[in-house]
């Protein structure tokens, strides 16, 4: 009765960190809002001047359903330059997350603590909204929104790995992505409904923040409480099977019938592979323990030095380290592109919004297929070129404008809309297969600075392409066909990416299975054709 309620227990603790990830793929996928809700939370219709000199402004709004926050807080004219103030302290934000994120590494015993302050960092600053809201709270708002929001997703691809095991570990990149994918397409319906800026940012981000925030606290406080019970209990489990195994054995020997022999074996083979199993999770816990008691006894400084020694030092993780942040920078500035230019695309926003997403979301279920069937690598460098080509041939049959004209027909409306299309079912696929990518080209202890290098070179691309954007409609060129550029120089530099070797020769198995799958399949297309052309004779 002993060993089912310990059973029980084991069991309930790892139903605990299930939902603990859980949690986190939903934290993830809210981030979508900073990209659906943009185009929605400052959404600018023409204003009409009113009659009533003392009544509220007017507006020519297209979707009545939107309430946007220059429309709320009248931010036209000189106001408007609030708006560049809200986005600005946004960016700032993001500067500095991700430069604390390059400069402090964050050692394991403390990564508990800074991956969900931001979360509830989150969620209070816009649930204080809530209680009062001006221009001058709302840039104080998005800085904090922005900078909490880039500090979880700098942390998350390192903190998922470090701190669960099996499946989750293995597939944690496709599920995060395809969830952002899914939330993002929940947020456009629901802010289609609900358009205004307190909706999205408060009601559907802030609180939804807040909560899982809070939820975090309690559940990381029983997960620790029973962690060290956790390892006991499969070291108990583990022997007490073994010892089962022992009486089973001896019962086998004494002479039982054939039949209890062979359930005996049966039972025998599985509580053995759930011992050796147990034995390897609790191996992998106490190597993990020694390696942290061995972090602990260096400062952060001290971490820091060592890393940057080991990146300056090695050649190839040096180079693969800003080819990574190139490329996920190149696919960024297209994604962002595609984000700003939204709200000037021809036809509807919600709709243009929900249709790429959809391919977001194809190219998504595309990339799992990809990473389980070819060379990541490969398909990375492929994939860019043609994001490149398809971008840069926009200087043959589109000149880029993207305002609405009441003659748009529904090609002009396709046509409008199909380099977002483009970006987003390559998008998705690639960001799936950079991060993947990233453990094969570098170890863990380098992706937390990869990944917040990446960002930082990402967010200064990001910082000129209003700029870009706005010179590009002046001399009548379509904004996408730089970012083609760009994509095809990603492409050019991926191709020097160097493989780890334990991973290099994962991919040629990979490469030897096709083969001799195509050479059987080979051999069975000839025998039947031998066996056809026999029968005809």
């Amino acid at each position: 009765m002993n060993y089912i309620a310990e059973f029980k227990s084991l069991k309930n603790f790892e139903k605990a960190k299930v939902i603990k990830f859980v949690l986190i793929v939903i934290c993830y996928g809210l981030q979508c809002v900073q990209y659906t809700g943009v185009p929605v939370i400052f959404y600018r219709p023409k204003k009409i001047i009113n009659p009533d000199p003392n009544g509220p402004p007017l507006f020519d709004n297209e979707f009545p359903n939107i309430y946007s926050i220059p429309m709320e807080y009248d931010l036209y004219g000189d106001d408007e330059i609030w708006e560049v103030y809200m986005l600005t302290a946004g960016y700032i934000a993001k500067y500095i997350a991700y430069a604390i994120l390059i400069l402090y590494p964050i050692k394991k015993s403390q990564s508990h603590k800074f991956f969900f302050a931001p979360i509830l960092i989150i969620g209070v600053s816009l649930t204080l909204l809530q209680i009062y809201s001006s221009p001058l709270m709302l840039v104080f708002s998005f800085f904090f929104y922005f900078g909490a929001s880039s500090y979880f997703f700098g942390q998350v691809f390192s903190y998922v790995p470090s701190h669960f095991t099996g499946k989750i570990v293995d597939n944690h990149v496709i599920f995060l992505n395809t969830f952002w994918s899914i939330i993002m397409l929940l947020h456009i319906f629901y802010e289609s409904i609900f358009g205004g800026w307190r909706e999205n940012l408060i009601y559907f981000a802030g609180f939804l923040y807040l909560s899982i925030g809070i939820i975090f606290i309690y559940l990381q406080k029983y997960i620790d409480t029973n962690e060290n019970m956790y390892q006991r209990q499969i070291q108990e489990v583990s022997n007490q099977q073994s010892q089962i195994n022992k009486f089973e054995q001896s019962q086998q020997q004494i002479g039982n019938t054939s039949n209890d022999q062979n359930q005996s074996q049966t039972v025998n083979s599985n509580q053995e592979n759930q011992a050796n199993h147990n034995k390897q999770e609790l191996n992998e816990k106490q190597k993990q323990q020694q390696k942290e008691d061995q972090e602990n006894e260096e400062s952060s400084f001290q971490m820091l030095k060592k890393l940057y020694s080991e990146i300056y030092q090695n050649k190839d993780i040096r180079n693969n380290i800003m080819i990574w942040g190139l490329c996920w920078s190149a696919c960024g500035v297209s994604y962002i592109g595609c984000v700003l230019a939204l709200n000037r695309l021809k036809g509807n926003i919600f709709f243009n919004m929900f249709i790429s997403t959809l391919f977001e979301l194809a190219g998504n279920i595309i990339s799992i297929y990809c990473i389980k069937n070819f060379r990541i690598k490969n398909i990375i460098v492929n994939n860019l070129y043609i994001i490149g080509i398809s971008y840069v041939s926009f200087l043959f049959f589109n000149t880029g404008s993207f305002k609405n004209n009441e003659e748009d027909t529904l090609l002009d409306i396709i046509i409008s809309i199909f380099p977002v299309i483009v970006a987003k079912a390559t998008h998705e696929t690639m960001w799936n297969l950079l991060l993947e990518v990233q453990k094969q080209i570098m170890d863990i202890k380098y992706h937390q600075f990869s990944f917040s290098f990446g960002n930082v070179f990402d967010i200064i691309i990001h910082s000129s392409l209003p700029y870009y954007q706005y010179t590009m409609e002046k001399i009548g060129f379509n904004q996408f066909i730089g970012y083609g550029f760009y994509s095809l120089l990603a492409g050019f530099c991926s191709s020097k990416f160097k493989i780890l070797p334990e991973y290099e020769e994962q991919e040629s198995k990979k490469d030897l299975a096709k083969e001799i799958e195509k050479n059987i399949n080979e051999d069975v297309e000839l025998q039947t054709l031998t066996k056809q052309l026999i029968e005809k004779i």
